[in-house]
């Protein structure tokens, strides 16, 4: 006999209990935003692939003169950022090789928990020089050059070459201090100027690894590169010259 709903009398009515239909029901949600959730990533429309400079080969990367030889567009574009900002080509160079392996469209990896969900890149850092979207849009207004783009090899090694620039003025050091640069570069100059960095090998270790590899461009750039080396060389400045004598001192001879 199946159990009425009205159990003492019509006056005190009892309904069922929802919650285990609630429960289902926030269960079938959570099932049906997954899986929306799963196909957006996989059937979303993408854009159109925009064509980039192909990262050198192995061989160019190991032979700083090859791969000059191989693009000698980014030899201009090195000098004219060393024109610009007087920021040694071998140092920007060096960074741009620890930053991004000279991959135009370089990007962070992607953290997430599930891999069906869209995960969140580590940070905005991109292109050649890795540089972040604020830092980057404070070098666009700086120098203003609004049709700059990160992932063209010319208009990171002249971004790096101004933030080479700008670590040498603001915190007062000379290019020489490679280990350095590159720490006020991954760290930016505030957290370059709190120090923790120097007790952090993900900051130090890559630190090292750019004044080895600045040490080696600079030695092969020149030997293959027309009066590199003489460029290089620290410029002694002038003693000045005695001024003519004038009035009674020059009657006098």
């Amino acid at each position: 006999m199946k159990a009425s709903l009205f159990q003492n009398g019509p006056d005190s009515v009892k309904l069922r209990p929802m919650r285990s239909n609630w429960s289902h029901f926030f269960i079938n949600l959570a099932t049906a935003l997954v899986v929306a959730g799963g196909l957006w990533v996989y059937l979303r429309p993408t854009a159109a692939a925009v064509r980039f400079e192909p990262q050198p080969s192995f061989g160019e990367i190991s032979d700083v003169c090859r791969l000059m030889k191989a693009r000698p567009h980014w030899w201009n574009a090195l000098l004219d950022a060393e024109r610009r900002w007087e920021a040694p080509p071998h140092l920007t160079l060096a960074i741009m090789w620890r930053e991004s392996s000279f991959i135009a469209d370089a990007r962070p990896l992607k953290q997430g928990f599930f891999s069906f969900l869209p995960a969140q890149r580590l940070s905005s850092a991109y292109g050649y020089a890795q540089a972040l979207d604020g830092t980057w849009a404070w070098y666009l207004r700086e120098t203003t050059r609004k049709g700059a783009r990160r992932e063209a090899f010319a208009d990171a090694a002249d971004f790096i070459g101004w933030y080479l620039d700008r670590t040498r003025r603001d915190l007062a050091l000379p290019f020489e201090e490679i280990f350095d640069h590159y720490a006020a570069y991954h760290q930016g100059h505030a957290g370059y100027a709190r120090g923790g960095w120097r007790e952090n090998p993900v900051v130090t270790t890559p630190a090292r690894d750019v004044v080895r590899q600045a040490q080696i461009y600079e030695r092969r750039m020149s030997d293959c590169m027309t009066g590199y080396a003489a460029r290089q060389a620290p410029v002694e400045t002038p003693a000045p010259r005695p001024r003519p004598p004038v009035g009674r001192a020059a009657a006098a001879l």
